[in-house]
């Protein structure tokens, strides 16, 4: 958590041509350590559901459509398919 870390001291990784002003000086940028980890594990749940879980019920949704044509030419559903 970000507000928990230890406040760090940021070294310039490029010298500036005034440092000696003190507006320069004063003046930093400030970052924070991003936790890659759950947000790679949030893609790596997206991936297998949308993957695995949607290979898993394709056959399903085959099975359900012959299915339904099976009652579309005998005439009881009424409705268009892909």
């Amino acid at each position: 958590m970000w507000f928990i870390q230890p406040k760090r001291d940021y070294i310039a990784a490029m010298p500036w041509k005034h440092a000696d002003e003190p507006v320069v000086m004063a003046w930093q940028i400030r970052v924070r350590d991003y936790n890659t980890f759950i947000a790679n594990l949030y893609f790596v749940l997206f991936l297998w559901f949308l993957l695995l879980w949607g290979g898993l019920f394709m056959p399903c949704i085959h099975i359900m459509n012959l299915f339904l044509r099976t009652f579309a030419r005998r005439g009881e559903v009424d409705f268009l398919f892909c």
